[in-house]
C-alpha cells in the first residue's frame, strides 16, 4: 500500500516543487499531496533525459522528452506501450471437380478463391490491452479476382470469389488453373494507447494461385466377365502405384488379362507384378511379371481419339479368382 504523506513530508515536498518549478502546491483534504495541484502539474522537464536504467515501462534509451510534465512521465513510467503482431495473409484456388478425369472429356466446374486477409492481433478491450484479440484485417477487401486457363489465357475477371469453366476438353497430365487477387489497402495498426504504428498493408496483388485436374486414360481388366476388359476406376498416370485389379475367374479358353495405356507405360514401366496371397492375407513379394505376355492392341477411341493400349494376358495355367498388384 502507498504510505500518506506526512504534513512534515508535505512541506518539504511542496518546497521542493515550488523552488524547482516555480508554482505553489496544495495539500489535499487528507493532509497529503493533491495530485492535481498547480506544482504537480506545471513542473516541466527542461530538457530530454535518456534513461539508462528500466523503471516501470521505461526501458534503457527510452526519453523522457523535455516539455513533459509529471502526468506525462508518470504515464511514460507506468503505461506500458503494447504494439501488435501480424498475421500474413494466405490465397488458395480449389476446383469442384474430381481430380482425375479421362483426356479428351469436356466438362464444365467451378474454380473457388478462397482468402485469408491476415491479421493485425493485439487490441485494447475496456481498457486492457489483449494481445490476443483481433484488432483487424491485415490487407483491404478484394477489388478483383482474375482467373486463367492452364494455357494462360484469361477465363475472366471480377468480384466473384468462385468462376463457371464450361465445355473444358481434358489434355494429357496435369490441368493447372490459376488465378490471382487484387486488394486494397488494408488498415491502419494501433498500439495499445491508440497511437499508429508503422504503416497500413499497401493495396496490392496475391501470389498466383494453382488448382489442378489430371487427364488420365484408363486401364481396362476382366474384372466383371473373362471375356471382355471393364473400364477400372482411374488412376493417377503421374504418381499412381500399387494398383490392385480383382480378376473374375477363368472360364473355358478365356484368360485374364489387363490393359495398360502406352503413354503411360511408355513413361512408367511395370516393373513388377504381385499375387494377393487368401492364406497370408497379404500381397506375395515374388515377381509374378512374367505371368503375363504383353500384345500391342489396335488403338483404342478414347472421348474421340485413337490411344494405343497393350494388353497384358496370363499365360499361366487355368485359375480361379485371383487379386493382382501392378507396380510402376
Amino acid at each position: 500500500m502507498l504510505k500518506q504523506t506526512t504534513n512534515k513530508e508535505y512541506q518539504k515536498v511542496k518546497t521542493s516543487l515550488d523552488d524547482s518549478c516555480g508554482c505553489s502546491s496544495s495539500q489535499s483534504p487528507s493532509g497529503g499531496i493533491d495530485a492535481s495541484s498547480p506544482s504537480i502539474a506545471c513542473c516541466i522537464v527542461d530538457e530530454d533525459i535518456v534513461s539508462d536504467v528500466i523503471a516501470g515501462a521505461i526501458n534503457p534509451l527510452d526519453v523522457v522528452p523535455k516539455g513533459s510534465n509529471l502526468t506525462d512521465f508518470i504515464k511514460q513510467l507506468l503505461l506500458k506501450d503494447f504494439v501488435p503482431t501480424y498475421v500474413d495473409p494466405t490465397f488458395a484456388l480449389t476446383n469442384s471437380s474430381a481430380y482425375l478425369k479421362v483426356i479428351g472429356e469436356i466438362i464444365d466446374f467451378n474454380l473457388i478463391f478462397t482468402t485469408y486477409r491476415g491479421r493485425i492481433v493485439g487490441a485494447t478491450i475496456d481498457g486492457v490491452w489483449n494481445p490476443t484479440a483481433f484488432q483487424a484485417d491485415l490487407i483491404g477487401a478484394a477489388i478483383a479476382y482474375s482467373y486463367y486457363y492452364p494455357d494462360n489465357n484469361l477465363i475472366g475477371t471480377g468480384l466473384n470469389t468462385t468462376q463457371a469453366v464450361v465445355d473444358y476438353e481434358m489434355i494429357q497430365g496435369l490441368n493447372t488453373f490459376k488465378a490471382v487477387q487484387n486488394y486494397a489497402q488494408g488498415p491502419q495498426p494501433v498500439d495499445s494507447k491508440g497511437n499508429p504504428v508503422g504503416t497500413p498493408e499497401p493495396a496490392g496483388t496475391s501470389p498466383i494461385v494453382t488448382s489442378n485436374i489430371e487427364g488420365v486414360y484408363p486401364i481396362f481388366a476382366t474384372t466383371q466377365d473373362i471375356s471382355f476388359e471393364t473400364e477400372q476406376p482411374l488412376v493417377s498416370m503421374l504418381t499412381g502405384n500399387n494398383v490392385e485389379i480383382p480378376f473374375v475367374a477363368e472360364t473355358g479358353s478365356d484368360k485374364q488379362f489387363f490393359e495398360m495405356p502406352d503413354p503411360w507405360t511408355n513413361v512408367r514401366p511395370i516393373t513388377k507384378i504381385e499375387y494377393f496371397n487368401v492364406v497370408t492375407n497379404q500381397f506375395d513379394p515374388v515377381n509374378k511379371l512374367g505371368d503375363f505376355d504383353p500384345f500391342p492392341l489396335p488403338p483404342k477411341t478414347i472421348w474421340g481419339y485413337p490411344v494405343d493400349y497393350t494388353r497384358y494376358t496370363n499365360n499361366s495355367l487355368k485359375r480361379g479368382i485371383l487379386k493382382i498388384r501392378l507396380i510402376f
